[in-house]
C-alpha cells in the first residue's frame, strides 16, 4: 500500500523539473494526479509516464497566472478525478536581471507566476475541499532565497518570501477547515529552471558543497513533500521546511 492510496491531487508545473518529480513520486505512492502545466505536451508526457507505470493521471493545460484558468483547472481536475485532496504548487520562473535594468513587465510577470498563482490555486482548491466536506493538504514551493535574497533576482526573492508569509497566514485560516497548508524550500536542485539561471561555475560549486558533495536531484525533494501530504505532519500548519542551506 502506498502512502497516498486513494488520494486525488493537482501538481502545478507538473511537466518538468520539481513538478514532474513530484507528480511521479506522488503517483508512485498511490495518488491520482492532475498534471497541470502551461505546456500541454510536457504535462501529457508526465501523465503518460504515470499511466505506463500503473498509476492514474490526467494532463491539463493552464496558465497559473490567470485566475479564470486556474478555476477551470480545479473544476476539470475535480470532475476527472472525482474530488481533490491534495495540491502541490511547483510552477515558477527564475529570470535573472539586475534591479536597475528590470522592467515593470518582468517584475509583474515573476510575481504573477510565482506568487499570485498560489493565491489562485490555494483559493480554488480550498473552496473545492470545503465544499466536499473533507480535509486536505497543500504544499507550496518557496525558496531559501526568499529569506537570504538572490543577486540579480530581486523579483524572484520577493515572490518566494511572499510565499512563505502567505503560507503562514492561510495555514492558520484553513486549518479550521481541516486543511494543512505548508511550504518547502528545497534549495538549488538540478532542474531546467536552475540550469538556465545559473552559470557553470555556480553549478560546479553547488555540486561540491560540503554538506552533500553533489547537486540535489528533483527526486530527492519528493520525500519531504510526501511527509507534508500525509498524517505524519497533521499538526503542521503554515510551516516552512528548509531542506538545504543554499
Amino acid at each position: 500500500m502506498g502512502l497516498l492510496d486513494g488520494k486525488k491531487g493537482i501538481v502545478t508545473g507538473g511537466g518538468s523539473g520539481l513538478g514532474r518529480a513530484n507528480s511521479l513520486g506522488l503517483a508512485a505512492e498511490g495518488a491520482e494526479i492532475a498534471v497541470a502545466d502551461l505546456r500541454l505536451e510536457t504535462a501529457q508526457k508526465t501523465a503518460s509516464d504515470i499511466v505506463a507505470a500503473g498509476g492514474k493521471a490526467v494532463a491539463i493545460q493552464v496558465d497559473v497566472s490567470k485566475g479564470d484558468e486556474v478555476q477551470t483547472l480545479v473544476d476539470k481536475a475535480a470532475e476527472s478525478l472525482g474530488r481533490i485532496d491534495l495540491l502541490v504548487n511547483c510552477a515558477g520562473i527564475l529570470p535573472k536581471t539586475p534591479l536597475i535594468d528590470m522592467s515593470e513587465e518582468e517584475w509583474r510577470r515573476v510575481m504573477d507566476i510565482n506568487m499570485t498563482s498560489m493565491f489562485f490555486t490555494c483559493r480554488a482548491v480550498a473552496r473545492q475541499i470545503i465544499a466536499q466536506g473533507s480535509g486536505g493538504k497543500m504544499v507550496n514551493f518557496a525558496s531559501g532565497r526568499g529569506v537570504s535574497g538572490m543577486e540579480n533576482a530581486s523579483h524572484y526573492s520577493a515572490s518566494k518570501g511572499a510565499i512563505i508569509a502567505f503560507t503562514a497566514a492561510i495555514g492558520m485560516e484553513l486549518g479550521h477547515h481541516g486543511i494543512n497548508v505548508n511550504a518547502v524550500c528545497p534549495g538549488a536542485a538540478d532542474t531546467p529552471m536552475m540550469r538556465s539561471a545559473t552559470d557553470d561555475a555556480s553549478v560546479e560549486f553547488l555540486s561540491n558543497a560540503p554538506y552533500n558533495r553533489r547537486l540535489v536531484k528533483p527526486e530527492d525533494i519528493v520525500g519531504s513533500v510526501l511527509f507534508l501530504l500525509t498524517d505524519l505532519s497533521k499538526e503542521y500548519y503554515g510551516q516552512t521546511l528548509f531542506m538545504k542551506a543554499t
